[in-house]
């Protein structure tokens, strides 16, 4: 359990020294946000907690921004959600 958490350290330490992860362009929010939110399930399940998403973007909602950064940081919220959270909760 700590490799995994020291490998993906420094992976993030990895994508955020990357002039890729700083390159802006529109993209689609509720896309991602749902990619993100799939994988979480799985993370949820594992420590016994219940994912609740009410995603309320449409598809034509855009935003000026790195797809990647944007993943990122919305997995890293809710995977300290879950993490934090009750077992059973």
């Amino acid at each position: 359990m700590i490799d995994h958490e020291i490998s993906d350290i420094i992976r993030t330490e990895h994508m955020l020294s990357s002039d890729a992860l700083w390159v802006k362009k529109m993209i689609h929010p509720s896309n991602l946000m749902l990619e993100v939110l799939e994988l979480m399930q799985a993370k949820a399940r594992t420590q016994n907690v219940v994912l609740h998403t009410d995603l309320q973007l449409s598809d034509k909602e855009t935003l000026f921004g790195n797809s990647g950064g944007f993943k990122l940081i919305l997995s890293n919220l809710v995977s300290n959600a879950i993490k934090y959270s009750y077992e059973g909760g």
